[in-house]
């Protein structure tokens, strides 16, 4: 048996979904090696000029090679054309697929196979980038949801918040993110002498994201002049905070040069994969000070390469790490500067965490992604496969996690 997936492909590189468009291919072509059913994916893949710039892209690419068929669209994202015209122009091509899958909440209407949609969390409505993200962003998520023949989404965290819009039809299923390949091969490689790049002089604290609202860079900045302030880092030589993302505002800069941190603090944009993780390997600590996340790939890959993390308490951070992170009590810059300060002298406990936090890591293999995404593909197109990690749970868990008749 044989399932032909046509998958939105154009946000590879883009983040958490291109993460996930990546994890999806990666762990169903080695299913497919493996166990039946067979998937063959057709992508819809960002337009040449960028796949052959951005490295992530053009590297997931080759890596994938004739085992999957790419259609190179320029199609602009959230755009009228790229919810009434794609399917109209991919009408012959859709026609020969079992399903689509969209990896965003951006559904096109006019489908006329299988509609798998995921979505990854509702941010753009509790932390809007603009005034329009919220509105706009509500009527596309319920758009999705009553049209989809199977939701998945990628935390419990994130199916309580998406519960409220959810209709009686509505299969939801929660599948938690898998480990990137490139990040699993790095734990378990020898790790070789790190080169300091970036501008790092010494031991230093890693923050990765940007100043999307929901991340919390103005927290961890506020708790950072606290922490050099009171100098508790458990060592006399100077402590650096490296703030990895694409590129960082001139405001965000002004905001360090008024806490007085813009010595110790070192923005790294534009950072390759490669990079990122000699950077996590040679932090003292991850800190991740988000408001709010639809899963904690920062914190999961930190975990992975063996770095203490530092969260606030935020329910799908503490799903990914259990009790294998520090956590601030609230969402304070005084809280989060306690829990980094703990994080950075109490050696004997971190210790533990990170021995603990490696091990959960490797809970969220790519294997056990690509065995719930095959179960969820095959029921979307009437077929049935037994998702064996869902016989694990307790019943009211299972059907929680598999989300039948919600």
């Amino acid at each position: 048996m044989s399932i032909r997936v046509f998958l939105d492909a154009r946000k590879l590189g883009d983040g958490g979904i291109g993460a996930y468009i990546e994890n999806v291919v990666d762990g169903l072509l080695d299913f497919s090696a493996e166990e039946l059913p067979v998937f063959q994916f057709t992508l819809l893949a960002p337009p040449p000029e960028l796949c052959g710039s951005d490295p992530i892209i053009s590297t997931a690419l080759k890596r994938w090679g004739r085992d999957v068929e790419v259609l190179h669209d320029s199609t602009p994202k959230y755009s009228l054309r790229e919810y009434f015209m794609m399917p109209v122009r991919y009408r012959e091509e859709l026609a020969k697929h079992d399903l689509f899958h969209s990896p965003h909440y951006t559904l096109p209407f006019g489908l006329k196979i299988p509609r798998v949609t995921t979505i990854h969390d509702i941010i753009h409505m509790t932390h809007p980038d603009t005034a329009l993200h919220k509105p706009v962003s509500r009527m596309l998520i319920r758009s999705a949801l009553s049209r989809s023949t199977h939701v998945i989404t990628v935390s419990e965290a994130s199916r309580r918040k998406l519960e409220p819009f959810v209709g009686s039809r509505t299969q939801l299923t929660v599948i938690p993110n898998a480990l990137r390949r490139s990040i699993a091969l790095a734990a378990t490689a020898d790790s070789g002498s790190y080169v300091k790049t970036y501008g790092v002089t010494h031991d230093y604290v890693l923050f990765v994201g940007g100043e999307r609202p929901h991340k919390g860079l103005p927290r961890l900045l506020e708790a950072w002049a606290a922490l050099q302030k009171d100098g508790n880092w458990g060592s006399s030589e100077p402590l650096q905070l490296r703030v990895v993302g694409s590129c960082f505002s001139p405001a965000v800069r002004a905001r360090c040069q008024e806490l007085g941190i813009s010595g110790s603090v070192v923005f790294c944009e534009g950072v390759p994969d490669e990079d990122l993780k000699r950077l996590y390997r040679g932090a003292k600590a991850v800190c991740v000070p988000s408001d709010e996340e639809g899963f904690g790939m920062v914190a999961l890959e930190a975990m992975a390469l063996r770095r203490p993390v530092v969260c606030t308490p935020v329910d799908a951070l503490r799903e990914v790490c259990g009790d294998c992170a520090w956590y601030s009590e609230d969402f304070s810059a005084e809280s989060l500067k306690s829990a980094l300060s703990a994080a950075l002298t109490d050696e004997k406990t971190s210790e533990l965490k990170v021995r603990e936090g490696q091990r959960r890591a490797e809970q969220f293999s790519l294997l056990t992604h690509a065995r719930r995404t095959a179960a969820v593909y095959a029921a979307t197109c009437g077929h049935f496969v037994v998702d064996p990690y869902l016989e694990r749970l307790g019943t009211k868990k299972r059907e929680r996690a598999a989300g039948h008749g919600r």
